[in-house]
Formats: C-alpha cells, structure tokens, sequence
C-alpha cells in the first residue's frame, strides 16, 4: 500500500470536515432544511414559467403584429397578459420582489399596447 504525504491527508481531512460542517444543519434540523430546499425549488419553478409566459406572449404579439387582422394571436396574447397579470398581483400581495420574477413591468404597455 503506498505511503500518502501528510499533505495528502491534512487535504482530505479538510475536505471530509467541510462535508460534515455542511450536514451539520441538514441533521440538527433536517425539516427546516427541507423545507427551505422545497421553497427555493418552487421559487425556481415560478420564475422559470413566468419566463415561458413572457417569451410565448412576446412571440405571440409578433405573430399579431404581422397580421393584425389575425384576432386569434390577439386574443392569445390578452390570455398571456392574463395570466401574467394574475400572477404578478399574487406575488405582489405575498410581498415578493417583482424584479426576481421578471414582473416589475408594466405588462399594460409590454402585452397590450
């Protein structure tokens, strides 16, 4: 078995030590933990479909934009202001910083006008 340097091992304490100091809220409190993990997930979720929603009404007041007479991409992008609209409110009442979620617009001018 081939000797390791003092190095080698002081590096690998250090590093099993970080992982432990890591855990150490996971095991004291591991619902806590979860419960945090589970936030940012959803978070992450919200922001990511607000994203979907913005990026479809923009390319669906493209399509308008083309052919106004085509009242079906008129009609989809007032159902994307919508949702959006509805979204933002909720956000806005639970006290969440618009700007994370890309909603600190005015959706007015950027869907219907």
């Amino acid at each position: 078995m081939p000797k390791q340097s003092s190095a080698s091992l002081k590096r690998a304490i250090k590093k099993l030590s970080k992982r432990i100091k890591e855990h150490e809220e996971y095991i004291e409190n591991p619902r806590e933990v979860i419960m945090m993990a589970n936030e940012k997930l959803i978070k992450e979720g919200i922001e990511y479909i607000i994203g979907r929603l913005l990026k479809n009404a923009q390319e669906s007041i493209g399509e308008w934009d083309k052919d106004k007479s085509n009242l079906f991409y008129d009609g989809k992008a007032l159902a994307y202001y919508e949702m959006l609209d509805i979204i933002k409110a909720e956000l806005d009442i639970r006290e969440q910083d618009l700007k994370e979620f890309g909603l600190d617009v005015n959706l007015e001018e950027k869907l219907l006008a």
